[in-house]
């Protein structure tokens, strides 16, 4: 048998409940809101249709990869930075060093392939979902790393490498894979360094935004499961008025 208080209480219960399903409710609409709007500025800012205050003017240019401002070059991704192949890490003793696959993180260990700014890209198995890390890490053999940026914010690479059809590059026709002479010959729309800047840190700004929302939802979620917990098991009771 289920426990059952008085009617006048299980409303008070559905109500209480209502609203804390209504705020996660509420949540989750704006932050899709907030990345419809980051995939627009995306599009528009990386491919220069939009340009922000202060940089560059009305003349255009075209190239391979249709119009683009006439102060931006279309570049190469093996001209602006070199790729590094991920590693066996399974020899290594335990350490603070994270180790990501594909997947995102695996384990850590004492040792590191690269230090610094990066941008992870897939070489098989998930090929487009691109990852930014800083500090020092160890990729898996499933996963490329790049380093030398040549003329190229890797912060800004990373926005514009989630602009990339990956899978038309893909070199298998099984289990989807990237070699790196294929990511090498892939041309992309490069604005100058300054810009680059700009435009890295106006998404970035977005990216946290939603990560704040993100964790305000999981937060509301959590206090919504314990409300739960205790008002319909009875633990807490919710007198008239509340």
């Amino acid at each position: 048998m289920l426990p059952l208080p008085p009617l006048p209480e299980q409303r008070r219960i559905a109500a209480a409940l209502s609203d804390a399903d209504e705020l996660v409710a509420s949540l989750n609409k704006l932050i899709e809101k907030k990345k419809r709007v980051k995939e627009g500025a995306m599009q528009r800012l990386l491919s220069g249709e939009t340009r922000l205050p202060g940089f560059g003017g009305k003349k255009f240019k075209q190239t391979d990869l249709g119009s683009i401002p006439d102060d931006w070059e279309l570049k190469k991704l093996g001209e602006i930075l070199k790729i590094g192949n991920g590693k066996d890490y399974k020899h290594l003793p335990e350490g603070d060093v994270p180790v990501y696959g594909t997947g995102g993180l695996m384990t850590y260990v004492n040792e590191f392939l690269h230090e610094g700014e990066t941008v992870c890209i897939g070489r098989k198995g998930t090929i487009d979902e691109p990852q930014y890390h800083e500090g020092r890490i160890w990729t898996v053999d499933t996963l490329f790393y790049t380093y030398d940026f040549n003329g190229i914010v890797p912060k800004f690479l990373f926005y514009l490498s989630k602009r990339i059809d990956w899978q038309s590059y893909n070199t298998a026709t099984g289990v989807p894979s990237l070699t790196a002479v294929a990511i090498q010959g892939i041309p992309v729309k490069v604005p100058p360094l300054s810009e680059q800047r700009a435009i890295a840190a106006v998404l970035s700004d977005m990216d946290a935004e939603i990560a704040a929302l993100s964790r305000e939802r999981a937060e509301a979620a959590r206090i919504k499961q314990g409300m739960m917990q205790e008002l319909l098991t009875g633990k807490t009771r919710l007198a008239e008025g509340e």
